[in-house]
């Protein structure tokens, strides 16, 4: 009877051994059973994220304005939602300027109604109006050209400048800066800073803009000086032959409904060639003497000082 008994209870235990490594094993395969479907589903929700932000940025829908604050809300972060932004036509810019005008100055769109060129920088300024922008001119400071650089560039065209911003009232301190870089290989005479020096040294009169004494004298201050230039035909083609580049004032007309500067830079059979700091289209045509002439208010030839 002992011994039965005792076979009895190993049989037991075995039983209750295997009993015990079968729930084992069914644990072990839970749980690996519940890896793999968290895995699968990352791998399926990113594959449908990837799907869904591909069909958002395709129909124009990804990016979305807080119509109280006016931010600018993306997914995907500051970098992707620029890169989504860039993929707007010309018409969504517009029609989200015009549905979120309030996120604009009246300045702002004034100057869009009179450039359609500025249109990228207008729609951008509700976010990058308050970033520091990093500016790098060495490129255009090694240049054999005289370099157009607009007032409107992103890079400073938001920071203030007199009554308003640089991106409409700085055309000025933006030629001087194209002569400065240009005369004396200086990348550092920016519209910024020039601007900021004009600004700081009394060069701005509000209500007017850029006093022409920045431009007789306050040059100095830049490697450059000027001296003043007759409004005649043969007389400004000389000087570009001589190697000089001259800054006009001029008056309403092709360049503007108030008051504007352009620098010439050459001439060719066309007419004279020119950088004008708030249009691309108007730098890149030849103007006759006769086109030019009865806009012109004042001429000043450059070198370097």
């Amino acid at each position: 009877m002992e011994r039965e008994s005792s076979a009895y209870k190993k049989k037991c235990r075995r039983i209750r051994q295997m009993r015990e490594q079968r729930r084992k094993i069914k644990r072990r395969l839970a749980l690996a059973m519940f890896f793999f479907a968290v895995l699968a589903f990352f791998l399926v929700g990113k594959t449908l994220y990837g799907i869904g932000r591909a069909f958002a940025a395709e129909s124009g829908i990804w990016k979305q304005a807080d119509s109280d604050t006016g931010d600018l809300l993306a997914d995907g972060g500051p970098d992707e939602a620029a890169a989504l932004e860039d993929e707007m036509s010309d018409a969504e810019k517009e029609t989200y300027i015009q549905e979120h005008a309030g996120l604009y100055t009246e300045d702002l769109l004034e100057l869009l109604g009179k450039n359609a060129e500025t249109l990228d920088y207008v729609y951008h300024y509700p976010e990058l109006s308050d970033e520091e922008q990093e500016i790098d001119l060495s490129e255009e400071a090694e240049g054999e050209t005289l370099p157009l650089l607009l007032q409107w560039d992103a890079r400073w065209g938001y920071a203030s400048y007199g009554d308003g911003l640089i991106g409409y009232t700085g055309c000025a301190p933006t030629c001087l800066s194209m002569v400065a870089i240009y005369l004396t290989g200086e990348a550092d005479y920016t519209p910024l800073y020039i601007a900021e020096y004009a600004e700081e040294n009394g060069y701005y009169i509000s209500g007017k803009g850029t006093d022409w004494s920045l431009i007789n004298s306050g040059c100095l201050a830049f490697g450059i000086q000027s001296r003043e230039q007759a409004l005649d035909e043969a007389s400004m083609k000389a000087a570009l032959d001589a190697g000089h580049t001259l800054v006009c004032s001029v008056r309403k007309g092709d360049f503007t409904d108030r008051g504007h500067f352009i620098v010439l830079t050459g001439y060719t059979d066309e007419g004279f060639t020119l950088n004008d700091p708030n249009s691309i289209v108007n730098s890149s045509r030849a103007w006759t003497y006769e086109e030019l002439s009865w806009q012109i208010r004042k001429i000043w030839k450059f070198s370097k000082a």
